[in-house]
């Protein structure tokens, strides 16, 4: 018996899952691809062969719905039409292209790996999956997907997708996200690989995982290899795959201040290591606990920068999660002197509203700069 996240999983037998007979390998790939042909969505990353184009999708659909993902990929294109195109561009204006996204780490590490193709491979991808994955932010599963999509070479690739779709068809009554049950995974996907068709294939696979075989409210119904799928046959479908433990949200609290000078507001660049590390924010401070009034920290900023200015409005919070911690951010407003108050600091920059459409702002400055546009200045955000 397994039990994880409240849900029991009573598994027939200590023995490890067993993989599919050959027989039943034989009808899975011929089933799974005549479904595909006949199912398979109409996405922009499909019709095409360039590998840069489709590493630019595999890392944007990392943690992003197809949908979202598919407005985002192109106009990156438009933006940074080659791999040598985004290898010469500034990371801040990646950053920006990316602003909306989340997880602006897989901008940086796309960044990374576009300029390690120009300046190690001369601008050519390397077709073998060694070298694929010495790329950065390129791990098993995104050199799985580039050498088959892109070269059709017999590559296994297992995402959440396909960790869905092979725990239920063999009954995989752990979680997946276990050493043995990645070994499983990864075991079953090098044997029900087509060696014939892997672009098809994996294509097919992914698919199956996205429409049929969904997180929840699966559509077993409309399975195409429902009769070699264990989980169904055990009625185990709606409990499997096994979830890991859900991870307590961790509050954070911060006291930030939106300076307002003139027509322009002072940001500051976020350094390495931090969240969103490269893009932009109003000044924050760490605080224990949401604070009821401006804390010191936050009082001695706004002073060393001029000692003429004055709190505007009450105070607003703003509350977004990153990773598994709930922040919540106080915002004041406070109105600076111009004459008083330098015009090049070591710690940022004054910004026009104008200034911030070219900066790479992560979703809740952004939120707050449409708050502070309303209150202190006559123009907003777009």
């Amino acid at each position: 018996m397994i039990s994880t996240s409240g849900t029991d999983v009573n598994s027939s037998s200590n023995d490890p899952p067993k993989s599919l007979g050959e027989e039943e390998r034989v009808f899975f790939r011929k089933a799974l691809l005549k479904w595909y042909r006949l199912n398979a969505r109409d996405l922009p990353w499909r019709k095409t062969r360039d590998p840069y184009a489709i590493l630019v999708s595999e890392m944007m659909l990392q943690q992003t719905q197809v949908a979202t993902a598919r407005d985002y990929y192109e106009r990156f294109l438009k933006r940074f039409p080659t791999v040598r195109d985004l290898a010469a561009a500034d990371e801040t204006d990646v950053l920006t292209a990316w602003a909306g996204l989340g997880y602006y780490r897989r901008a940086r590490l796309l960044h990374a790996a576009a300029i390690t193709i120009s300046e190690k491979h001369a601008g050519d991808f390397p077709a073998s999956l060694d070298l694929l994955r010495a790329l950065p932010g390129v791990g098993d599963y995104t050199a799985g997907a580039l050498a088959s999509f892109v070269f059709d070479t017999p590559a296994a690739l297992v995402d959440a997708n396909v960790s869905r779709v092979f725990a239920r068809l063999h009954a995989l009554c752990e979680p997946t996200k276990t050493s043995s049950s990645k070994k499983h995974l990864w075991k079953w996907a090098e044997e029900l690989l087509s060696r014939r068709q892997p672009r098809l294939y994996n294509n097919a696979l992914m698919e199956l995982g996205a429409l049929v075989c969904t997180p929840a409210n699966p559509r077993c119904v409309q399975c195409p290899v429902i009769s070699v799928c264990r989980a169904h046959a055990s009625g185990l479908v709606t409990r499997l795959p096994v979830l890991p433990a859900t991870i307590a949200p961790v509050p954070l609290y911060y006291a930030g201040v939106a300076l307002v000078c003139g027509e322009k507001l002072f940001l500051r660049q976020i350094s390495e290591g931090g969240w969103h590390a490269g893009m932009w924010e109003f000044p924050k401070f760490s605080c224990e606990t949401l604070p009821t009034k401006p804390p010191r920290a936050l009082r001695n900023f706004v002073h060393s920068l001029t000692p003429h200015y004055a709190f505007e409005v009450q105070p607003h919070d703003f509350r977004y999660s990153v990773t598994h911690h709930r922040i919540t951010l106080r915002m004041w407003i406070v109105r600076v002197d111009p004459e008083s108050t330098p015009a090049c600091l070591p710690e940022g920059e004054w910004l026009t509203m104008q200034n911030l459409k070219n900066r790479p702002l992560p979703s809740p400055q952004k939120r707050i700069g449409k708050w502070v546009a309303q209150h202190a200045l006559m123009d907003s955000l777009p």
